[in-house]
């Protein structure tokens, strides 16, 4: 269950991939909600997204809290003293960006008094405002640092070492090959 210096524990490596998950489910669902005609299908799946959205935030709560109880491992073997930095700033961002998703994205249905429900969410009743324009800014710029992140481990995956391990994937390296 707890991590250690060279792995993160079994419910960190199951908060993570719940999250992911979540995460991929959300980011193309988002775009096709707002590009649907089919105003029943359009509200459905807007209430979708903010049920996914709200179990996505407490999951990463949940993941912060961990974090600071559990044993991290350290910073995969044989990064650049830029690449250990870039792999430290990207998961801080990919944390603060799922927060300040989760707040631009409670703003816009607060700001449009529909609340935090998702059977209340019904898109011709939520505002053209500043929390609509950030929250989808917002989510462009974190979909870049997710594909800044999954390009990060899968070229460390295929030329310095098994960094899929860390993470609970029983996937070899091919320097381990």
């Amino acid at each position: 269950m707890k991590g250690t210096s060279k792995e993160y524990g079994r419910l960190a490596q199951a908060l993570h991939w719940l999250s992911s998950v979540l995460i991929l489910v959300l980011w193309p669902l988002g775009f096709l909600m707002v590009r649907m005609s089919d105003v029943v299908s359009q509200a459905r799946l807007y209430q979708i997204h903010v049920g996914i959205g709200l179990l996505v935030v407490i999951l990463t709560v949940v993941r912060v809290i961990w974090h600071f109880m559990d044993e991290v491992p350290e910073s995969p073997a044989g990064l650049t003293p830029f690449n250990a930095k870039l792999f430290l700033w990207t998961h801080n961002l990919l944390y603060i960006f799922l927060f300040v998703l989760a707040i631009s994205g409670a703003a816009m249905l607060i700001s449009s008094g529909l609340g935090l429900s998702p059977r209340n969410v019904l898109p011709e009743l939520i505002n053209d405002s500043l929390p609509r324009s950030a929250h989808s800014l917002l989510s462009k710029v974190f979909l870049l640092l997710l594909i800044a992140h999954i390009g990060g481990v899968v070229r460390y995956q295929l030329t310095k070492g098994n960094t899929l391990a860390r993470m609970g994937v029983p996937i070899s390296s091919p320097k381990e090959l």
